[in-house]
């Protein structure tokens, strides 16, 4: 089945780091630069399954998020896959093809979440086309492919509906992203950067 056992591995693997992120860091705050307000991206594990787009799984699309991480780390998603009769790698191959590739942007997301920043620009205001449209994005380049996080404003808190941002989608394409994006004000590299532990809210690196 096109190497699903190590595509599941990859998927248990981001998450259980995901998870460890969650878990330690409360806020990583961003300044692009010195006159920008700065912004603060708040890790939440419920982002993940939607995240890398395994809610567009079939015999997942109806199932509620915590379901779904409870049967990732009880290692039970090999087993759903190979259970489920209905699965066709062939017809659902373009489906296969978006994951893996969001797996391969979260990658970067997960190393910039870890602490390493040194690679990670930051997109203000995106129209990424008519219907796809984020507050700030988080972008990494290599020879091959731009890869991008998506951040929308954090709404679970009207408090908090000015500083924080979600995860809002994970983008991966081998063309320009300015050329291909409607609308994009500017890509910057960071300017300075807090990680904010759980624990007390203490910071632990800045630069």
């Amino acid at each position: 089945m096109d190497n699903i056992d190590l595509w599941i591995n990859k998927i248990e693997s981001n998450l259980q780091r995901y998870g460890n992120v969650v878990q330690n860091l409360y806020t990583i705050a961003i300044a692009y630069s010195q006159t920008e307000k700065i912004f603060s991206i708040r890790p939440n594990l419920l982002d993940f399954p939607h995240g890398i787009g395994l809610k567009k799984i079939p015999f997942l699309k109806n199932w509620p998020t915590k379901k779904i991480i409870t049967f990732i780390n009880n290692g039970k998603l090999q087993e759903k896959f190979a259970n489920f009769q209905k699965w066709n790698i062939q017809k659902n191959r373009s489906l296969l093809s978006q994951i893996k590739a969001k797996l391969l942007v979260w990658e970067c997301y997960l190393t910039f979440l870890e602490g390493d920043y040194s690679q990670t620009l930051v997109a203000q205001e995106v129209l990424y086309t008519k219907k796809l449209y984020f507050f700030r994005g988080l972008i990494w380049k290599n020879k091959n492919y731009t890869m991008i996080v998506g951040l929308n404003k954090f709404q679970g808190n009207k408090l908090y509906a000015n500083d924080y941002c979600s995860f809002f989608t994970a983008l991966l394409t081998s063309e320009s992203f300015i050329e291909k994006a409607q609308n994009i004000d500017k890509i910057a590299k960071i300017n300075k950067i807090w990680y904010n532990l759980q624990k007390n809210h203490g910071k632990i690196n800045s630069n």
